[in-house]
């Protein structure tokens, strides 16, 4: 005897429910595996989230050279610099500057050369002039920003919380240079 349609669409309905059971099982078993992927990876990561650089690594790397050579430079420099005799650091000096020709963005060997330009101008090993100083200048500021007026002192008037009173220094700057009149006619 035949089937009745209502038996075949029963079958059928049976036959697209299996087909959708199945379809939800592998749907959710593809999601348990995209869940279980997403957590392993969160566990694989977990070892390193705690390996960051912290500020004195980060600050040696920014100070690492791009150019051996200059860092090189800076080496023999801090070297010669460490000698302390007026030879020693006018080589120093050169040294540091070679450096900073190599490597430009090299820092420490811009903070030798302001070690030794320090040295240079203390009374113990006075070799800078006012004129090295005005053609160190030239070409690295602009033309009218180097000063006419170059001296070099131990110390600064300073307020009672440690600041530098720059009102101070001009005011005795001005007097010392007898510059009273002209700076009155032009202020």
């Amino acid at each position: 005897m035949p089937a009745a349609p209502s038996d075949c669409e029963s079958g059928s309905d049976a036959s697209a429910a299996i087909t959708l059971r199945r379809n939800l099982l592998l749907a959710v078993a593809v999601l348990a595996l995209a869940l279980r992927l997403v957590h392993l990876s969160q566990i694989a990561q977990a070892p390193f989230a705690s390996l960051r650089l912290g500020d004195a690594a980060t600050q040696r790397l920014a100070n690492s050279p791009t150019n051996i050579r200059a860092y090189d430079k800076y080496l023999e420099g801090r070297k010669k610099w460490n000698e302390r005799t007026r030879a020693s650091l006018e080589q120093a000096r050169e040294l540091f500057t070679e450096a900073v020709k190599l490597d430009p963005n090299y820092a420490p060997a811009y903070s030798g050369l302001a070690d030794t330009y320090l040295l240079l101008s203390e009374a113990q090993y006075g070799t800078l002039t006012a004129e090295e100083v005005r053609e160190y200048c030239q070409g690295k500021i602009a033309h009218f920003k180097i000063p006419q007026h170059i001296r070099i002192v131990d110390s600064f008037p300073m307020t009672v919380t440690g600041k530098v009173q720059k009102f101070r220094i001009r005011q005795m700057e001005i007097e010392r240079l007898g510059l009273e009149g002209q700076v009155a006619a032009t202020a």
